[in-house]
């Protein structure tokens, strides 16, 4: 997670790899991008095969240029660009219980992501529920050329096989009561600027309320409370070091209380009690957005500190079993999570193996149109092209993406009508970002318009080709449809959208 800490399905595929040298292999070097030296795992501490870089330094940039195979579960920077052969994973981080990337209410979409994804020789998913939400929210219906496989998250690996002596080293770590059931509070952030933002008041009281029950109460906070608050002192509770694996930790947890984390996914598979404290769920909703209702949710619904007490002795009693929604969640949500994940991404992304992993079908089996909008300048002009893109639609007959500039934002017509389309196109923004260039390059696009021969010319060339396949990766469209008042700068960027 843009090298926070080393953990989720890079980790547990790193951590397959590393512990079955007989069937991988032992001749890669592994190299992780990392915040600080605090981050590394004493897992990996020592080993020759395994080297770790600061994010965004030269050495990191080089690692990162040199590499035949990257994995990641976010995005790159901004600036990565994946060399023709280079084979880049993306796993993502969690399923998506709260709203991703383009919606109604956010049309153009993260554009990070999106060209993060598309860049992506190989996309995972946990599940057709999540397949759908990548396509969606991250513009990968109609534009994306890659592999994308449902096979279940490698992370969740690490929870369900841990050892007897693994959860045993993290009790006595934690200093857990081994005669106390114990349960894990996990709440997420709310989003907004500010500390006032997250009512602490009611955390605190909250806290208190479980820190009194007889168990073992582990508090696991996100980490932007952290930065507002010293957890670590609350009387009666137990806060994990910010380098505990959060999904070994869930294996030690006999209930788990979330609220609108996607952290309750990595537990379904064990079949224990959830409770979901959703004491904010309307504000939280309309605000931040979810893609599940309350009856959906697998687990017991607290709404006020009385039901979420009521829910954790329900959950902790001896009669409690799994009801048929929440079993009906893990076939849902966790259809191929069997303790197998990482082995069978390991064999589909380096051995190209696909045999266990469910491919989705159909993506790119159209031909793919892309009208190229820029910076959508002109408002006759901007007309006529979004009514080509609702012809385009209507005829059913192509995949359409749409690609416009960042400052479209502040263009409500545009947007409006981009919000309109909906699904039935990928929209891709290009951010406000001026490429890299080395000073031969920078020299030969000052010069450009001077001519000054073949060689400055295929430099500057080269420029426009590298951004193209930042934003687009390996996709190649059939049709490009150019909005009348492009620049030069957009214009000379589509020249490269078809082969």
């Amino acid at each position: 997670m843009s090298g926070a800490k080393i953990m989720d399905s890079p980790y547990a595929i790193c951590d397959e790899i590393l512990s079955r040298p007989d069937v991988y292999g032992a001749d890669r070097l592994h190299v992780w991008s990392v915040g600080s030296d605090e981050r590394i795992p004493p897992r990996f501490e020592g080993r020759h095969d395994v080297v770790f870089v600061r994010r965004h330094t030269r050495e990191y940039m080089y690692l990162l240029t040199r590499a035949a195979y990257i994995i990641g579960n976010s995005v790159l920077p901004e600036y990565f660009v994946r060399k023709p052969d280079q084979a880049y994973l993306n796993t993502w981080h969690g399923i998506g219980y709260k709203t991703l990337g383009r919606t109604a209410d956010n049309p153009l979409g993260a554009s990070l992501s999106v060209t993060n994804m598309l860049q992506a020789t190989h996309v995972t998913s946990p599940c057709s529920f999540m397949t759908e939400t990548l396509l969606t929210g991250f513009s990968m219906r109609h534009t994306y050329t890659g592999m994308l496989a449902e096979v279940g998250y490698p992370r969740i690996d690490t929870t369900l096989n841990a050892t007897d002596a693994e959860k045993e080293r993290l009790r006595k770590h934690l200093r857990l009561d081994p005669r106390k059931r114990t349960i894990v509070y996990a709440p997420t952030w709310r989003d907004g600027a500010g500390r006032d933002n997250f009512d602490f008041e009611r955390l605190d009281t909250d806290l208190e309320a479980l820190a009194n029950l007889d168990v073992n109460a582990i508090f696991l906070p996100h980490h932007i409370m952290t930065r507002n608050r010293d957890f670590s002192t609350v009387k009666g509770l137990v806060v994990p070091p910010s380098d505990t694996n959060t999904n070994l930790l869930l294996s030690l947890c006999d209930l788990l209380i979330t609220d609108y984390s996607s952290i309750f996914f990595d537990f379904l598979p064990l079949g224990r009690p959830i409770v979901h404290y959703v004491y904010d769920h309307e504000k939280y909703s309309a605000a931040r957005g979810l893609t599940l209702s309350l009856d959906e949710l697998p687990g017991t619904i607290a709404l006020t500190v009385a039901d979420l007490l009521e829910g954790i002795t329900d959950g902790l009693s001896a009669g409690w079993e799994p009801s048929p929604a929440y079993r009906a969640a893990v076939s849902r949500f966790s259809p191929f999570d069997d303790g197998h994940s990482s082995s069978r991404v390991i064999r589909w992304f380096f051995g190209g193996d696909d045999s266990s992993v469910r491919l989705v079908q159909g993506i790119g089996a159209r031909r793919r149109v892309v009208f190229w909008g820029g910076r959508m300048e002109g408002e006759a002009e901007n007309a006529e092209f979004l009514s080509r893109v609702r012809r385009e639609v209507q005829r059913d007959v192509s995949d359409v993406t749409v690609l416009v500039a960042r400052s479209v934002s502040s263009d409500d017509t545009v947007v409006a009508a981009l919000r309109d389309l909906g699904p039935s196109i990928s929209v891709v923004c290009r951010n406000n970002y001026t490429f890299g260039m080395t000073e031969e390059e920078d020299h030969a696009r000052g010069q450009a318009s001077k001519s000054e021969g073949r060689a400055a010319r295929r430099l500057y060339d080269r420029i426009y080709e590298r951004e193209y396949r930042r934003i687009f990766g390996d996709t190649q469209f059939d049709d490009v449809v150019l909005h009348p008042n492009l620049s030069h700068f957009w214009k000379k960027l589509a020249g490269y959208a078809s082969a």
